[in-house]
């Protein structure tokens, strides 16, 4: 195997022999060759690709992988491989060592059923055409019957004996068929173990960067840790976008199919891509029609998978330049509907570069750039588009793409989705009889606003801008009519103050306005007795509850934006009411080790760290243990292990959550994880805010019992009053009459949810925790918006487990959100 390592550089890598090779050793089986002149390389078996078998290996600043033939690649690598190339590429050789044999044979099966195939062909025309003759000549040659029969039997012989030749020869073809996908699962499996062992030590990396970008750091520092950071999950993207492929290429790619809604996928999807778009001052459109149902059946994570991918490339290749607005639009469509069966477009649009016709032609071809040239400006792996399209056509659907160069792109997603059996959710209030005025000069958002307020009811009229709409009030004073509702736009300055003019007219006073504020000026105060709703993109609920509490039908919307800087922590060491938190790591590897230890330290949280499951094992059984995070492979005694050994002692009506950590990333290892009677799942790298998510979930249910009369300190920021304010303006006797209603509708909504969950009535759940989820996010209460989230979440999926968890948690939230509004309430009479 040594032989086969060869380097023309000096020194050689680890493993390697330095020395020019010569076209034997080219030829003569697997080798990998590192050199700074691939050229040179290739010109020593004359440019004939096909007959090398392994990989020729250059160094570099970025990784990159190149096919050169069926069995060779040309490999960039990080120079920080060098000393690890031996190691990387010596289980390569041992694969091309074992498979090559049996493709050569393979072909050579195929030439030979080939040959066969042929001359099977020629015996049957020659005996069609002596046949013919026989016919034509039948009564005149009675004495030839003989030799016909003779000649009959021997074709029938010669028929059985290359029938039996061509079984044979199918045998062989399936052994053959079989030691292949045998070589296919030993790549699946190299693939998971490389990304196991890239995750592994990347994990670390993450980790500290994440904790070192919330410690004092100069704005120098901090851009460039953030461009560590954006480099490394580039790096793992790139990992996933393999490993996907992989998956797709060996027919392993399995879909979900849960209820999801395709509202929450578009939007959300626009919501996470909103901030990159911000950044490149691009206007974010988004539209669902209001004639899709709310509930269908699919693959919620594949869908947006796809869409992210889509809406990322299109941010990516568009910019607002040259006096052209960028925009970028999804939207989803009902073409046609047949029962229970809905046909739906979802599309994603932009006015950016385009594309030739050269490309689109290879735009859907594993491992192609839509801009392929060596100054190019954007990245990538070139298997996004592949996997879409791979994904679309498992999901039973087709994509499109159409596109012109400077006129920018436009993909079509064609999708028929099931609608969800009993599926039972909260519909947004009507607008029947609001009368709207919309004043928007952006033509895309005046016609998305237009759709929706009409589909709900409402009366809509256009202007282009506020003299307009001025002009319009005024007549509508005349008349004697009610002042519609009038939507209009807060520039890009902030400038309010031609929408003040209106509040200065006679009638000004009388008029409900709605803001339509990009959301990149969320800190921008609207006027009193007006509702602010973002754009860039729009949420259709959000316009319609803005719509509705501007016409006096229902509070105002809130939506509520987490600072993603900011690092959540856990109240619960050393608080009165509340034991200490006992967290048990089981982590093998020293430096995720001190991640974890750093991460839960930032949490508020302390813990105990052991390396493998032995140890885990002997400090459960000795001390109290509230949750257990654990690596799943680690020696003497792995997760599983350990996981099997604390569920065999436990005792009944006793369970301590255990949480798989683990860098293994292939499909089926969190079902793994569960089958061994694991609660949750982690994923390396695990970002601090994921991390705090799952044990959130978990450890409230290890809390006692918590009085918040006893403990108010408990209590402080359970509501935050400034969302109220921001809303409805300052007014106590407003916000009195507001709270005072939400503190008899939400201990319903309680007692409702509570009720649904003790009757196993999932419907039920889901539609209680939305309705929770909305007033309390209305009024502040943020941590039990989360926790209603999460219920209607584990409700659309009938998950029972997180269900029980969900509610609980919200049970102890709503204790402190109600006598928080009790004394709040007590002190500011109304």
């Amino acid at each position: 195997m040594k032989a086969r390592l060869i380097s023309t550089l000096d020194p050689a890598p680890p493993g390697f022999t330095f020395r020019h090779p010569q076209k034997r050793d080219l030829v003569a089986g697997p080798v990998v060759v590192v050199t700074d002149n691939s050229e040179q390389v290739l010109a020593i078996v004359d440019h004939r690709s096909d007959r090398l078998q392994g990989a020729i290996v250059s160094f570099g600043d970025a990784f990159d992988l190149q096919p050169l033939g069926p069995r060779c690649w040309l490999l960039q690598a990080p120079h920080h491989w060098f000393n690890d190339l031996a190691q990387i590429f010596t289980p390569m050789l041992k694969v091309l060592d074992d498979t090559i044999p049996l493709l050569d044979e393979s072909q050579e099966l195929q030439l030979k059923l080939e040959r066969a195939s042929r001359d099977l062909s020629t015996t049957h025309d020659d005996y069609q055409r002596v046949n013919a003759r026989l016919q034509n000549k039948v009564e005149a040659v009675t004495k030839a019957q003989g030799e016909i029969l003779a000649l009959n039997t021997a074709l029938e012989k010669r028929v059985d004996a290359r029938t039996a030749e061509l079984a044979e020869t199918n045998r062989k073809l399936l052994d053959a068929k079989e030691a292949a996908e045998s070589a296919n699962e030993a790549k699946s499996l190299f693939l998971a173990t490389m990304s196991h062992e890239i995750r592994t030590p990347m994990n670390g990396i993450l980790g500290m960067l994440e904790l070192l970008s919330h410690s004092q750091l100069s704005a120098e520092q901090t851009k460039m840790i953030s461009t560590v950071r954006d480099s490394a999950f580039s790096l793992l993207n790139i990992l996933n976008d393999i490993l996907d492929f992989s998956k797709i290429e060996a027919g392993r790619m399995e879909l979900e199919n849960i209820t999801l809604s395709v509202e929450e996928i578009i939007e959300g999807v626009a919501e996470t891509v909103a901030a990159s778009a911000n950044k490149r001052n691009l206007h974010l459109h988004c539209y669902v029609d209001p004639d899709i149902p709310d509930a269908l059946i699919g693959d919620e994570v594949r869908l947006r998978q796809i869409l992210f991918n889509l809406c990322s490339n299109a941010t990516k290749f568009t910019d607002t330049a040259n006096g052209q607005q960028g925009c970028v639009t999804l939207r989803a469509d009902l073409l046609h509907s047949a029962g229970q069966l809905y046909s739906i477009r979802i599309s994603v649009k932009d006015n950016g570069i385009g594309m030739d016709r050269g490309t689109l032609d290879k735009l859907f071809s594993p491992f192609t750039q839509g801009e392929s040239s060596t100054t190019r400006r954007y990245g990538g792996t070139g298997l996004g588009l592949s996997i879409c399209k791979r994904l679309t056509e498992i999901m039973g659907g087709a994509i499109e793409v159409a596109s012109e160069p400077g006129q920018g792109t436009e993909f079509r997603l064609n999708l028929t989705l099931a609608a969800a059996p009993g599926a039972r959710i909260e519909p947004p209030p009507t607008l029947d009889g609001i009368e709207t005025l919309v004043v928007l000069s952006d033509e895309l958002t005046r016609a998305t606003i237009t759709s929706y307020l009409l589909k709900f009811g409402a009366t809509v009229q256009s202007c282009q801008d506020i003299k307009e709409a001025s002009t319009h009030l005024s007549k509508a004073l005349q008349l004697d009519r009610t002042p519609p509702v009038l939507l209009t736009y807060a520039e890009q300055d902030g400038d309010l103050s031609p929408l003040l003019k209106l509040r200065g007219q006679p009638w000004g006073q009388d008029v409900r306005f709605i803001i339509l504020t990009p959301r990149r000026y969320r800190s921008l105060n609207p006027p009193p007795d007006s509702v602010k709703v973002y754009v860039y993109p729009l949420c259709r609920n959000d316009l319609v509850m803005a719509a509705a509490a501007a016409a006096g039908r229902c509070s105002p919307p809130v939506r509520h934006f987490q600072d993603p800087d900011k690092i959540p922590r856990f109240d619960v060491p050393n608080r009165p009411g509340l034991h200490p938190v006992s967290i048990l790591v089981a982590e093998d590897n020293l430096t995720n080790q001190e991640v974890i230890r750093l991460q839960l330290k930032r949490l508020g949280l302390d813990c105990i760290i052991v390396e493998n499951g032995c140890q885990a094992l002997a400090v459960w059984q000795q001390r109290q243990v509230d949750l257990v995070l654990t690596d799943c492979h680690m020696p003497e005694m792995d997760g599983f292990q350990l996981t099997s050994a604390i569920r065999e002692k436990e005792g009944a009506g006793l369970r301590t959550p255990i949480i798989a950590i683990t860098a293994n990333a292939l499909r089926g290892e969190a079902e793994r994880c569960l089958h061994a009677g694991m609660d949750d799942y982690l994923s390396k790298p695990v970002e601090i805010r994921k991390l705090y998510e799952t044990l959130a979930k978990w450890l409230p249910h290890q809390r006692r019992k918590l009085n918040p009369a006893e403990h108010p300190e408990m209590v402080e920021g359970s509501v935050d009053l400034n969302v109220l304010s921001d809303s409805v303006g300052p007014d106590i006797d407003v916000q009195h009459e507001i709270l005072t209603k939400y503190r008899e509708d939400a201990a319903a909504n309680l007692r409702a949810l509570v009720l649904a969950a003790q009757q196993d009535n999932p419907e039920a759940v889901t539609f209680e925790a939305h309705r929770l989820k909305s007033s309390s996010r209305a009024i502040g209460a943020e941590a039990l918006g989360e926790w209603s989230e999460k219920a209607e979440m584990a409700g659309r999926g009938a998950n029972w487990r997180d269900i029980r968890f969900a509610v609980s948690g919200i049970e102890q939230e709503f204790e402190k959100v109600d006598y928080y509004l009790q004394n709040w309430l007590a002190h500011n009479g109304g």
